[in-house]
């Protein structure tokens, strides 16, 4: 080897020339050296594996030099003293070298949160360590870094496999440190817990623990870590007691482990008060959660968004002990931190009340609705520098039915923040929604172009396949749908958009295909099966059709088409009696639809002649429409709202009150306007109490309201 090309070097220092020994020997039998330096090794390098970097011969230090003289890539130096220790080098060959860059580059941008960058770094490294061998740790990592970062983003459905394929690897690899295997273990029981899926995650919880306990001993901050998850995910299964008492040992470890103002103490914290929570102790769970509070505020400051959570769970634990000022106090809180808000704190409280009044000055389209409107705009870019707020205000106002203003928001929102992702994505919705495909399309292309998560780029692109579809351009339509179906395997909307496609292109036995896909993605599905059983139809599969369109009933009894396609089928195999059963069903589905809709008319009809009495000044009569409109209509929730919106503007409190109580009572509505209209009711009325009780049930509902909004 030339000395003066560079090469890169791994080290691993032991205390004794013995040791050192038996980890060479163990790296030879075919140990990970990495592994080994990472656990084993005295060196600070051992938090890189050992790794040192990249450094020609010539300028390496004298014991160095003569350890790898006349050693070629890949080799192992014997054993040499290195000051009071003893160390084994290893030279890394050129593959190695290129792995180790890319997946170095990668994690910085884990770190930098860099995530796309980071997805692209660990696929290239993990094509690097595909030569060498199927069965190498190296691969393993590979998949395992490239499965974290999909998970980071939310995308489980990748990351499982991934994490699957690297523990196999890893398990069977001769002489592997079981520490990795246990890391493996907690990855991919994280990645199911996620998904909500606690009863595979348990076991490997807790095999992972085990190893850590056996292995590093019971105090170590690993076992904590395993016993914190793994009572997760009992709590999750409602296994209180353990769940409690794991919480309990972990806190005792890292307290003793990492000191007691420490992120992980907190975290901790907070899960103990979660379970005391749900076992109904509410006293004991509230020092705790205020303990986690202070501590995130100490080493965070008071506005930083991590106190979220810490906010909420102190809302959650005042409201359900009644004390509903302090509720109302931490949840507006929470709202503040969670925005960002630019202003001094306490200003985006009385946005979001306005936005709540706003909303109810249109339900009655009060004259006053334009003025208010503008400062409302005005107000809600002044308070919040964060793009997702606006998305979230402006897909409330579009779920009111005020598109207008929701897209004055957006578009708004949009020229301040351009390059948000989230604006793009939400007024490619709008505009795709209300039939403005082309600006759809522009918007879906933009949100595209930024960094944005693989969920949300599959979900643009299966859009984007409708759209052009919808617009008869197939083959951009195919080109959407294969692009999204590369993306995530295992999810059935774009299979089923390529099944609608080739059905269009009568390339029927490759749109069949494309529909058994997708009924195997979504065995609950109901549209794939129709979409088989219309196939079968057309090819004359009678048999198949009528399988299929049975299945599609099966999953949703109300699916008219289904019901009227399985009475066409049946009637073709000589099923006259069941075909005429089906048919009849199709029949009095679509009767009963029609009269849904018809009353839905006449419900409008009503709400909006009550709307242009009170315009026109007379209240009483719009009071007494709505009120024949509710006997007549009473699931028309949006007629009991007017009517307890014009009762309280009339100064009918006590009306009001009654008449939107009667709402969620009835199970009728339950959402943020209601509660703010109540709570000022109340306040009106100088009722202390249930007004406070419901200016803490309006925060919960903005709140949730507001990350519904959100896409994900």
């Amino acid at each position: 080897m030339p000395q003066a090309d560079p090469v890169g070097l791994r080290l691993l220092v032991s205390g004794t020339e013995e040791e050192a020994l038996e980890l060479r020997n163990r790296i030879e039998a075919g140990q990970s050296f990495e592994s080994l330096a990472r656990s084993r090794s005295l060196d600070p390098s051992a938090a890189a594996g050992g790794y040192l970097g990249r450094f020609a011969i010539a300028d390496l230090r004298e014991e160095f030099r003569n350890a790898v003289r006349g050693l070629g890539p890949g080799a192992l130096s014997p054993v040499f003293q290195f000051g009071a220790d003893y160390a084994v080098l290893e030279i890394l060959g050129a593959a190695e070298e290129a792995w180790m860059r890319e997946r170095d580059a990668g994690m910085e941008d884990v770190r930098q949160r860099r995530y796309v960058e980071a997805t692209g770094r660990f696929q290239t490294a993990l094509e690097h360590a595909g030569q060498f061998g199927s069965e190498d740790p190296r691969l393993a990592t590979s998949l395992n870094d490239l499965a974290e970062v999909y998970r980071i983003q939310g995308d489980t459905a990748l990351a499982v496999p991934l994490y699957r394929q690297a523990l196999a690897i890893w398990e069977g690899a001769h002489g592997m440190d079981r520490l990795d295997i246990a890391t493996a273990l907690n990855n991919l029981a994280e990645a199911y817990r996620s998904e909500g899926n606690h009863v595979e995650a348990e076991p490997l919880y807790r095999r992972a623990l085990a190893i850590w306990e056996q292995d590093l001993g019971p105090d170590h901050a690993n076992v904590a870590t395993g016993l914190n998850n793994l009572a997760l995910a009992l709590h999750a299964e409602q296994q209180l007691e353990e769940a409690e008492s794991l919480f309990r040992r972990a806190l005792s470890i890292w307290e003793e482990s990492l000191g007691p103002a420490n992120p992980s103490v907190a975290a901790v914290l907070t899960n103990l008060a979660n379970v005391l929570r749900t076992r109904g102790a509410y006293t004991d769970a509230e020092p705790l959660a205020r303990r986690s509070l202070a501590i995130m505020e100490q080493l965070l400051g008071p506005n930083h968004p991590e106190l979220v959570p810490n906010l909420d769970n102190l809302g959650e634990l005042a409201w359900i002990q009644e004390d509903y000022a302090e509720a109302a106090l931490q949840y507006s809180r929470s709202l503040e931190t969670r925005w960002g808000t630019s202003s001094p704190p306490g200003q985006l409280t009385p946005v979001l009340e306005d936005l709540a009044d706003l909303v109810a000055l249109g339900l009655v389209h009060d004259a006053g609705f334009d003025n208010a409107f503008d400062l409302f705009v005005e107000n809600a870019h002044r308070v919040s520098p964060d793009p997702g707020l606006h998305v979230a205000i402006g897909g409330i106002l579009l779920s009111a039915g005020l598109a207008d203003e929701g897209e004055t928001i957006l578009g708004r929102a949009e020229q301040r923040f351009p390059g948000s992702w989230r604006l793009h994505f939400r007024l490619g919705e709008f505009y795709a929604d209300t039939g403005r495909f082309g600006l759809a399309l522009d918007e879906f292309g933009s949100a595209l172009e930024s960094a944005i998560p693989p969920p949300i780029r599959y979900r643009i692109l299966v859009r984007m396949g409708d759209i052009h579809r919808e617009l008869d351009d197939l083959d951009a339509s195919l080109a959407d749908y294969r692009g999204a179906a590369e993306m995530a395997t295992d999810d059935a909307a774009a299979k089923f958009g390529l099944g609608l496609v080739y059905t269009r292109q009568d390339r029927l036995s490759e749109a069949v295909a494309a529909f058994e896909g997708a009924a195997l993605m979504d065995p609950a599905g109901v549209e794939a099966h129709f979409g088989l059983a219309d196939l079968y139809m057309r090819l004359e599969r009678f048999d198949e059709a009528a399988a299929a369109a049975e299945t599609a009933v099966s999953r949703d009894p109300t699916h008219r088409r289904a019901h009227y396609l399985l009475g066409r089928v049946l009637g073709q195999i000589g099923r006259a009696d069941d075909a005429q059963l089906a048919l009849s069903e199709y029949a009095r589905l679509e009767s009963e639809e029609r009269a849904r809709e018809n009353r839905v008319l006449e419900s409008v009809r009503v709400q909006t002649d009550a709307i242009q009495a009170l315009t026109d000044g007379d209240a009483n009569a719009a009071l007494e429409l709505l009120q024949g409109g509710i006997d007549a209509y009473p699931e028309a929730v949006r007629l009991h709202l007017a009517l307890g919106l014009i009762h309280i503007r009339q100064g009918q409190h006590r009306d009001g009150i009654e008449t939107l109580g009667g709402i969620v009572d009835a199970g009728l509505g339950d959402d943020s306007v209601v509660h703010r209209s109540l709570a000022g009711a109340y306040a009106r009325l100088g009722e202390t109490v249930p007004g406070a009780r419901h200016t803490a049930l309006f925060l919960q509902r903005i709140r949730r309201e507001l990350e519904a909004q959100l896409p994900r």
